[in-house]
């Protein structure tokens, strides 16, 4: 499991937050800064805390166990970025 490459992190300025969002799901979540450099080390072989809910996570895109599972999201979401 690793964060999506679509998933975005951001500090939230005047916070002790992160943002993390979802563009290609519409997903967001404000998390503390331990979590999301959680999230950011899955990729190599970190695993989460207890108190973030690796289904909420995976129903909300924001991790992805493979490529394929990563482009589906972008395949799903392709109606979005056509005019």
């Amino acid at each position: 499991m690793r964060l999506s490459r679509h998933a975005i992190l951001a500090p939230v300025p005047g916070r002790d937050q992160v943002l993390l969002v979802q563009p290609l799901t519409g997903q967001a979540a404000l998390l503390e800064p331990s979590n999301a450099r959680a999230l950011e080390g899955l990729a190599g072989g970190g695993s989460l805390p207890a108190d973030l809910a690796v289904n909420t996570l995976r129903e909300a895109g924001f991790v992805v166990d493979s490529d394929a599972e990563d482009l589906a999201y972008v395949c799903s979401g392709d109606h979005l970025f056509r005019w």
